[in-house]
């Protein structure tokens, strides 16, 4: 019942004519829309990649560039790149672990009662 009775209130509140409607720029609008439609489009593709298990979740997308002769260096250089990116991020990992670890234990110290000996 409480619902219905906000419901009704802000169907009230939306025949009210105090709100003016904001004015749209159709030019600008219309120029994001190849953006956006790009940004669809590699969103769907980066799914799809994900989902037939070409490209894990955390992974980053790139695209190759040059022919097929510079293809093997550079999935080469790639993987290399991917390797010092795991090393970066167990790095940071570990960081992040021990500095929550840290904060846990001078919680723990400070909430800690001072025995007497």
């Amino acid at each position: 019942m409480g619902q219905m009775k906000g419901l009704m209130r802000m169907l009230k509140k939306a025949d009210n004519n105090k709100l003016k409607p904001y004015p749209l720029q159709q030019e600008h609008m219309k120029s994001l829309v190849p953006r956006y439609t790009e940004a669809l489009q590699q969103l769907k593709d980066t799914l799809e990649a994900e989902k037939a298990g070409k490209l894990q979740a955390t992974s980053i997308l790139r695209k190759n560039k040059g022919s097929a002769a510079e293809g093997e260096s550079n999935r080469e250089d790639d993987a290399t790149v991917e390797d010092d990116l795991d090393e970066e991020v167990n790095s940071v990992d570990k960081k992040r672990a021990f500095s929550v670890l840290s904060g846990q234990l001078e919680r723990n110290l400070g909430n800690r009662k001072v025995r007497k000996q």
